[in-house]
């Protein structure tokens, strides 16, 4: 069955400068996703992957054939984060990060289950909404490419990366 909702027709983009490529599909659907990795891998491997529709809904297939070193969920504290999501980050051959920009507040079965994600230190924002002061997770590409730094704006802590 064709999906044709508006997520489907989501629209993302691949960032290069020298060896580092950073890929952000936005809300593009499994099925969608899919497609870009099989049968075969239409989009090659990729340094920083923004895992799509807020770490919700996440082709496996795609993500490990993107092998990044980096994986950042866009999540908010009661939209997306779910632990079906974080875990096919966090489980991708040679993955060395996931970070988020909310804690996961939510614990229920649209969600994915039980809480599931990054340390304190690769989370940007830990409270709910209200109390929340919106930080931000960034990250800063060397000027030739060859690495690139992901931090934290809540903490300051940061971890720079070799290219491929």
């Amino acid at each position: 069955m064709e999906d044709t909702s508006e997520n489907s027709r989501s629209v993302g983009y691949f960032l290069s400068l020298g060896a580092f490529q950073f890929l952000n599909l936005g809300d593009l659907t499994v099925s969608a996703q899919h497609r870009l990795a099989c049968p075969e891998n239409l989009l090659g491997d990729v340094d920083i992957f923004q895992i799509p529709h807020h770490g919700n809904g996440v082709a496996p297939q795609l993500t490990w054939a993107l092998e990044p070193r980096v994986a950042i969920l866009s999540n908010g504290p009661h939209k997306g984060g779910g632990a079906k999501g974080y875990q096919v980050a966090a489980q991708t051959p040679n993955i060395q990060d996931v970070w988020q920009l909310q804690r996961p507040l939510d614990v229920n079965p649209i969600n994915g289950g039980p809480a599931v994600y990054s340390s304190d230190a690769l989370t940007a924002n830990l409270t709910d909404t209200d109390d929340c002061e919106g930080h931000w997770v960034k990250a800063v590409v060397a000027a030739d490419g060859r690495s690139y730094s992901v931090s934290n704006g809540r903490t300051g802590s940061a971890r720079t990366y070799a290219s491929k």
